[in-house]
C-alpha cells in the first residue's frame, strides 16, 4: 500500500476527531511519501485522534502526521507507525502531536530493532524496499529530536536499540522511552538532553513479541563517554520480564547521568552462568547525579543459573549484585541533595565458588550534600570463600552525608573462611559533615573460620562525624577460629566532634581461638570523641584461648577530649 503525491487523510474534527488506520498487521509494505499529509486533529476542544501506519513486512515513512489539541483543553493524539517485517521500520518524516493547552501527545516506533543514527545511507529514499537492513527502524537523532518537539516518543524494539547520536529536546515535559525485548546500547559519544521529561529505558521488555525477538540474554550498555541529561526529568534503567523471567545486566560505563532533581532509578537484574557476572556494573567515572529533592536508587540482585561444565550454581567466582569501580585519576560518582540515595545489591546463591558479593564500591563516591539520608545494603551470595555483604574501597572511596543519616548493613555468606558483613578498606572513609548520625551493622557469614561481622583495615579508612554519633554493630558467624565481631587495626579511625556518642558492639562465633566480640590493634589506630561517650562492649565465644569479649592492643588510642567518658564491657566465655 501506498500513500505517494499530495495525498491527504483527514479525520480531524471540532469536538471528537476521528482514528486513521493506513495499512495492518498483516498489510506486505506500507509507504508514505514525502508530500502525504494524515491529519487527526481536535479542532475544538478534547484530545487529538489516532493515526496508526502497520505493516507485516516493511513500512517507510517520509510524510507529515498531525494529531494535534487545538482547543482549549485536551492532549495531544497518538500515532504509532511501526513493523513486524524483515524489512523493517525507515522513519523519515515529520509528526506534530502537540496540545495548545495539555499535554503533547505520544508517538510509538515499534520495530523489531532500531538503530538512532545521523550518519549511512539513507533507506527511505524513493518506495522500494530493497536493501533495507533486516528488520530494523533506522532513524537519526535529528528526526528523533524534531519528533520530541511536539511529542514524547517511545521506541518499542522486539530485539534491540542502538543509540549512535545525539538526540536534544527544548520542549517542556515531553519523554523519551526506549523499550526492547533483548539489549539497549548507547554508543561512544551519544547524548540524550531533554526539558523536564523522563528519559526511561527497559532491557528484556515483557511486552516484545515471542516470534519476534532474537535468541539471547539481555543488557544495558552505556559505552562512554555517553551523556543523559534531563534538566528535571526521571532518568529510569530498568529490567523486565520476557518470557515471565526477569533477567538482564545493567552496565553503565562512563556515562553521565544528570536528572537535575528528578529521580534515577538503576535496577540490574544479572544471571550469574560463569566467572565475573556483575548484575549492577558502574565503571570508569560514571556519575549518576541529581539535585534538590531528586533520590538516587540502585539495585543489582545476582541470580545464579546452570554453569557450564558443572550442575547448577557449581563453582560460579566473583560475581556481584552491584560492583562500582571508578579511575584512579577519577571516582564514580552519586550524589544528589536532599533526596535520598539507596543502594542495595544481593549475590547469587551459589554452591560452590567464592568472593561472590553484594555491594561492591570502589573508587565510588556517594554523596548526599543537604538533608538527604544514605542507605547502602548488601547481602552476599552464599558460596564458599569471601563472600562479603559490603565493601568500601579505595582511597578515593567515600559515603559522605551532611545533615542526613548514613546506614550501611551488610550480611555475608559462605560456607568456609573470610565471609565478612561489612569491610572498609583501603583508605575508605565514611562521613558525616553535620550533625548526622552514622549507625553500621555487619553480620559475618555462617562458614569456619575469619567469618567477621564489620572491619576497618588499612591506613586512612574510618568513619566520622561532626555532630553526630556513631553505631557500630558486628556480628560474627562461624564456627571455627577468629570469627570476630568487630575488627579495627593500625591506621584507621572512628571519630565523633561535639557530643556525638560511639557505639562499638561486637560479638564473636565459633568453638575454637581467637573468636573475640571486637579487636583494636596498632599503636596509630584511632577512637576518639569530644564530649560524647565511648561505649565498647564486646561478647567473645569459643572455649579456647584468645576468646576475650574485648581485645585493645594499645589503649592510648581510644579516648575522649572533653567530658566524654569511655566505657568497656568485656564479656568473655
Amino acid at each position: 500500500m501506498e500513500l505517494s503525491g499530495t495525498a491527504r487523510i483527514d479525520v480531524s474534527d471540532g469536538q471528537s476527531p476521528g482514528s486513521a488506520l493506513i495499512g495492518s498487521r498483516n498489510a506486505a509494505e506500507v509507504a508514505i511519501g514525502t508530500n502525504a499529509l494524515i491529519q487527526a486533529d481536535n479542532l475544538s476542544s478534547g484530545n487529538g485522534g489516532s493515526v496508526k501506519v502497520l505493516s507485516k513486512s516493511a513500512t517507510k515513512f517520509s510524510g507529515t502526521i498531525t494529531a494535534e489539541a487545538k482547543g482549549s483543553k485536551g492532549n495531544g493524539g497518538q500515532v504509532e507507525v511501526s513493523s513486524s517485517g524483515k524489512k523493517g521500520l525507515t522513519f523519515r518524516g515529520k509528526t506534530s502531536l502537540k496540545s495548545a493547552h495539555g499535554q503533547d501527545g505520544q508517538l510509538l516506533l515499534d520495530p523489531k530493532f532500531a538503530i538512532i543514527r545521523s550518519s549511512g545511507t539513507d533507506p527511505a529514499t524513493g518506495n522500494t524496499f530493497d536493501n533495507d537492513p533486516e528488520g530494523t527502524v533506522t532513524i537519526s537523532g535529528a528526526d528523533l529530536s524534531a519528533a520530541l518537539s511536539s511529542a514524547s516518543v517511545i521506541i518499542q524494539a522486539n530485539t534491540d536499540i542502538t543509540l549512535d547520536d545525539v538526540i536534544t529536546s527544548s520542549t517542556n515535559g515531553n519523554g523519551l522511552s526506549f523499550q526492547a525485548g533483548r539489549s539497549i546500547t548507547l554508543e561512544t559519544n551519544s547524548s540524550v538532553t531533554l526539558n523536564n521529561g523522563a528519559f526511561y529505558c527497559k532491557i528484556n521488555d515483557e511486552n516484545a513479541l515471542l516470534y519476534d525477538r532474537s535468541a539471547g540474554g539481555a543488557g544495558f550498555f552505556g559505552v562512554g563517554p555517553v551523556t543523559i541529561n534531563t534538566q528535571g526529568g526521571d532518568v529510569t534503567l530498568d529490567v523486565g520480564t520476557f518470557g515471565g523471567v526477569q533477567g538482564g545486566t545493567m552496565n553503565v560505563i562512563n556515562t553521565m547521568i544528570n536528572a537535575g532533581g528528578g529521580n534515577i532509578i538503576v535496577n540490574g537484574y544479572g544471571c550469574m552462568e560463569n566467572a565475573r557476572g556483575l548484575a549492577t556494573n558502574i565503571a570508569e567515572c560514571s556519575q549518576l547525579v541529581t539535585s534538590g529533592s531528586g533520590t538516587i536508587d540502585v539495585t543489582g540482585t545476582a541470580v545464579s543459573a546452570q554453569v557450564n561444565g558443572g550442575g547448577p550454581n557449581a563453582g560460579v567466582s566473583n560475581n556481584f549484585g552491584i560492583f562500582a569501580t571508578g579511575l584512579a585519576a577519577e571516582a564514580n560518582l552519586i550524589q544528589t541533595e536532599n533526596g535520598a540515595i539507596t543502594i542495595t545489591g544481593t549475590g547469587a546463591s551459589i554452591d560452590l565458588g567464592y568472593n561472590n558479593g553484594g555491594t561492591y564500591l570502589s573508587m565510588t563516591q556517594v554523596k548526599t550534600t543537604g538533608t538527604g539520608s544514605i542507605t547502602i545494603n548488601g547481602t552476599a551470595g552464599s558460596g564458599q570463600t569471601q563472600n562479603l555483604g559490603v565493601v568500601l574501597n579505595g582511597p578515593m572511596g567515600l559515603v559522605s552525608s551532611n545533615t542526613g543519616s548514613i546506614q550501611i548493613t551488610g550480611v555475608g555468606k559462605g560456607t568456609e573462611q573470610g565471609n565478612m558483613g561489612i569491610s572498609i578498606e583501603t583508605g575508605s572513609q565514611v562521613v558525616a559533615t553535620g550533625a548526622a548520625d552514622i549507625t553500621i551493622h555487619g553480620t559475618g557469614g555462617n562458614g569456619t573460620s575469619l567469618n567477621l561481622g564489620v572491619a576497618i583495615t588499612t591506613q586512612g579508612s574510618g568513619v566520622s562525624s561532626e555532630g553526630g554519633s556513631v553505631f557500630i554493630t558486628g556480628i560474627a558467624q562461624g564456627s571455627n577460629n577468629s570469627n570476630q565481631g568487630f575488627n579495627m587495626n593500625e591506621g584507621c579511625y572512628v571519630k565523633t566532634t561535639g557530643s556525638g556518642v560511639i557505639t562499638i558492639d561486637g560479638t564473636g562465633s565459633g568453638a575454637g581461638n581467637s573468636n573475640m566480640g571486637a579487636v583494636f590493634t596498632g599503636k596509630t589506630l584511632e577512637v576518639t570523641s569530644v564530649d560524647g561517650d565511648i561505649n565498647i562492649t564486646g561478647t567473645g565465644a569459643g572455649a579456647g584461648p584468645s576468646n576475650s569479649g574485648v581485645y585493645i592492643q594499645y589503649p592510648g588510642a581510644i579516648g575522649t577530649t572533653g567530658s566524654g567518658e569511655v566505657n568497656i564491657t568485656n564479656n568473655t566465655p
